[in-house]
């Protein structure tokens, strides 16, 4: 697991993103499915272009997310944490067509992707990281930027998610992760906490889209 993959299940709890016993959900491209396996629902599926089948009760396929393999209206949820920025350039319009294409009416799509002014702190690693995490096409996105892929009609909701703290205190954190997670951990779930309260420009976006 990754130092990111543990902060942000725990950044999104305490923003209240979950699933619910009833649903049907599906997770785009989230690596190693930690956060899908921490959630209660009737039925999980997950696909990447890369599959890790780490936990039980998921249902796993390798696949690209520009043409998913499922019929329409299918999903009571679908979430894609942090992959859009990650989609080829120019395929961003497919990507976000074959979410709204698998999801029931009605009920949502939930995104999460850098800013466009994302800060790490020392800010002249900024960019350094963004690559080592493969953000070759760019390091995040503009509100504005993620409305264009969508009908102006569509009741959609984004949030700048504070993430100050996670940021400041990265390189801190990775080298504590090295060497003793269980007390990361435990750090990381503080700073969630705090992270969650405030609205930051230099963290990440949050895109509820309700079909």
């Amino acid at each position: 697991m990754r130092l990111w993959t543990y902060y942000r299940k725990e950044l999104l709890k305490n923003i209240w993103i979950k699933t619910d016993i009833s649903d049907i959900v599906l997770d785009v491209g989230c690596f190693d499915w930690y956060w899908l396996s921490t959630q209660i629902a009737k039925e999980k599926h997950a696909i990447d272009i890369d599959i890790e089948p780490l936990y039980k009760n998921i249902n796993y396929r390798k696949w690209d997310a520009i043409k998913l393999p499922y019929k329409d209206n299918f999903f009571d949820k679908v979430f894609a944490f942090d992959v859009i920025e990650h989609i080829t350039l120019g395929k961003e319009q497919s990507f976000i067509n074959e979410l709204l294409r698998v999801t029931k009416k009605w009920w949502k799509i939930i995104l999460t992707t850098p800013s466009k002014q994302i800060k790490l702190f020392p800010v002249f690693l900024t960019d350094y990281v963004s690559k080592k995490r493969w953000h070759y096409k760019c390091n995040g996105y503009t509100s504005n930027e993620i409305l264009i892929y969508f009908n102006p009609k569509k009741n959609i909701k984004i949030t700048h998610l504070e993430s100050k703290w996670y940021l400041s205190l990265y390189f801190v954190l990775r080298m504590l992760w090295i060497f003793c997670k269980p007390l990361t951990r435990y750090f990381l779930e503080q700073i969630a906490k705090m992270d969650a309260k405030k609205i930051w420009k230099h963290g990440y976006l949050l895109i509820v889209v309700t079909i």
